[in-house]
């Protein structure tokens, strides 16, 4: 919603609080901890932060190369 509206300091303190919460509840390799590196990816994005970004995408690069068949899609890059 934050980003949609392009309140980007709201936008990125949640979604860096879920970041955090899912990385402690269900640890890096979980498909829902990906998918919050891609949306703070986005926030980053849309506010012209591409120095933080690009850690972002490496991170979530790193995690799906671990995988024998490639990524599947529950690791796949969305826009949402």
């Amino acid at each position: 919603l934050y980003l949609n509206m392009k309140n980007y300091v709201e936008s990125e303190k949640m979604h860096k609080e879920v970041l955090r919460i899912r990385k402690n509840i269900l640890g890096t390799y979980h498909p829902d901890y990906v998918a919050s590196l891609n949306n703070l990816s986005f926030v980053f994005w849309g506010s012209k932060q591409f120095d933080k970004t690009e850690p972002l995408f490496i991170e979530h690069s790193n995690i799906i190369s671990v995988y024998p068949n490639g990524a599947d899609t529950k690791y796949e890059v969305t826009d949402n």
